[in-house]
Protein backbone atom coordinates (compact mmCIF):
# COMPACT_ATOMS: atom_id res chain seq x y z
CA UNK A 1 0.00 0.00 0.00
CA UNK A 2 2.81 2.39 0.71
CA UNK A 3 4.25 1.72 -2.58
CA UNK A 4 1.05 2.97 -4.33
CA UNK A 5 0.96 5.91 -2.73
CA UNK A 6 4.72 6.56 -3.10
CA UNK A 7 4.58 5.91 -7.21
CA UNK A 8 1.28 8.27 -6.89
CA UNK A 9 3.04 11.20 -4.92
CA UNK A 10 5.94 11.09 -7.58
CA UNK A 11 3.60 11.00 -10.52
CA UNK A 12 1.86 14.04 -9.07
CA UNK A 13 4.80 15.84 -8.32
CA UNK A 14 6.07 15.38 -11.81
CA UNK A 15 3.62 16.54 -13.48
CA UNK A 16 3.44 19.54 -11.05
CA UNK A 17 7.09 20.24 -11.95
CA UNK A 18 6.54 19.38 -15.09
CA UNK A 19 3.30 22.51 -15.60
CA UNK A 20 5.65 24.63 -13.63
CA UNK A 21 7.59 27.70 -15.31
CA UNK A 22 9.51 30.51 -13.69
CA UNK A 23 7.50 34.06 -13.70
CA UNK A 24 9.96 36.60 -13.56
CA UNK A 25 9.36 40.13 -12.83
CA UNK A 26 11.19 43.32 -15.25
CA UNK A 27 10.34 46.22 -14.17
CA UNK A 28 7.46 48.14 -11.88
CA UNK A 29 4.62 46.46 -9.81
CA UNK A 30 3.94 42.34 -10.82
CA UNK A 31 1.65 40.22 -8.70
CA UNK A 32 0.78 36.76 -9.16
CA UNK A 33 -2.69 35.99 -8.04
CA UNK A 34 -2.59 39.09 -6.19
CA UNK A 35 0.49 39.24 -4.29
CA UNK A 36 3.34 41.22 -5.66
CA UNK A 37 6.30 39.58 -6.91
CA UNK A 38 9.98 41.09 -6.66
CA UNK A 39 12.36 37.89 -7.42
CA UNK A 40 12.07 35.16 -9.97
CA UNK A 41 9.43 32.70 -8.63
CA UNK A 42 7.44 29.46 -9.89
CA UNK A 43 4.22 29.58 -11.41
CA UNK A 44 1.48 27.05 -12.73
CA UNK A 45 -1.03 26.83 -15.41
CA UNK A 46 -3.61 28.86 -14.45
CA UNK A 47 -2.00 31.18 -11.92
CA UNK A 48 -2.87 34.94 -12.56
CA UNK A 49 -0.51 37.91 -13.46
CA UNK A 50 -0.89 41.21 -13.21
CA UNK A 51 1.38 43.65 -14.68
CA UNK A 52 0.60 47.05 -13.46
CA UNK A 53 1.23 50.58 -15.43
CA UNK A 54 5.33 51.32 -17.27
CA UNK A 55 5.39 47.21 -15.64
CA UNK A 56 6.53 43.96 -17.23
CA UNK A 57 7.04 40.31 -16.72
CA UNK A 58 8.36 37.62 -18.41
CA UNK A 59 6.92 34.11 -18.35
CA UNK A 60 10.14 31.08 -19.23
CA UNK A 61 9.10 27.91 -19.57
CA UNK A 62 11.38 24.51 -18.69
CA UNK A 63 11.74 23.82 -22.72
CA UNK A 64 12.88 27.95 -22.81
CA UNK A 65 9.59 29.62 -24.31
CA UNK A 66 9.51 32.83 -22.90
CA UNK A 67 6.15 34.80 -22.66
CA UNK A 68 5.79 39.18 -22.29
CA UNK A 69 3.35 40.26 -19.95
CA UNK A 70 3.41 43.97 -20.97
CA UNK A 71 1.92 46.85 -19.02
CA UNK A 72 -1.47 47.09 -17.62
CA UNK A 73 -1.75 43.37 -19.03
CA UNK A 74 -3.63 40.75 -16.60
CA UNK A 75 -2.67 37.01 -17.59
CA UNK A 76 -3.27 33.66 -17.07
CA UNK A 77 -0.74 31.38 -17.89
CA UNK A 78 -1.73 29.47 -20.34
CA UNK A 79 -0.57 25.27 -20.41
CA UNK A 80 3.43 24.93 -21.43
CA UNK A 81 1.92 22.75 -24.43
CA UNK A 82 0.42 26.35 -25.30
CA UNK A 83 3.33 28.39 -25.37
CA UNK A 84 4.54 29.74 -28.75
CA UNK A 85 6.64 32.79 -27.51
CA UNK A 86 3.56 35.14 -27.82
CA UNK A 87 4.41 38.59 -26.59
CA UNK A 88 0.85 38.87 -24.45
CA UNK A 89 0.53 42.61 -24.54
CA UNK A 90 -0.19 42.33 -28.64
CA UNK A 91 -2.17 39.26 -28.02
CA UNK A 92 -4.58 41.14 -25.54
CA UNK A 93 -4.70 44.21 -27.29
CA UNK A 94 -5.02 42.68 -30.77
CA UNK A 95 -8.05 40.37 -29.25
CA UNK A 96 -9.58 43.89 -28.22
CA UNK A 97 -9.41 45.63 -31.26
CA UNK A 98 -10.96 42.80 -33.31
CA UNK A 99 -14.03 42.79 -30.59
CA UNK A 100 -14.20 46.59 -30.65
CA UNK A 101 -15.02 46.86 -34.28
CA UNK A 102 -16.86 44.05 -34.11
CA UNK A 103 -19.16 45.79 -31.76
CA UNK A 104 -19.13 48.70 -33.69
CA UNK A 105 -19.95 46.73 -37.35
CA UNK A 106 -22.85 45.61 -35.25
CA UNK A 107 -23.80 49.27 -33.83
CA UNK A 108 -23.68 50.34 -37.28
CA UNK A 109 -25.30 47.79 -38.92
CA UNK A 110 -28.50 48.00 -36.76
CA UNK A 111 -29.22 51.58 -38.13
CA UNK A 112 -32.61 52.54 -36.42
CA UNK A 113 -33.50 55.17 -39.41
CA UNK A 114 -33.83 52.50 -41.62
CA UNK A 115 -38.01 52.18 -42.37
CA UNK A 116 -39.82 48.81 -43.08
CA UNK A 117 -41.59 48.91 -46.51
CA UNK A 118 -45.34 49.60 -46.38
CA UNK A 119 -47.71 46.85 -47.18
Amino acid sequence: MRKVFSVAFVLLAAASIAEAATLQPQQGHVTLNGSAVVVPTTVRTGDVIWAGAESSAQIVYANGCTLTVGAGTNVKVPAPGDCQGTDMTSLLLGGGLVAGAVTAAIVLSNNSSDKPASP
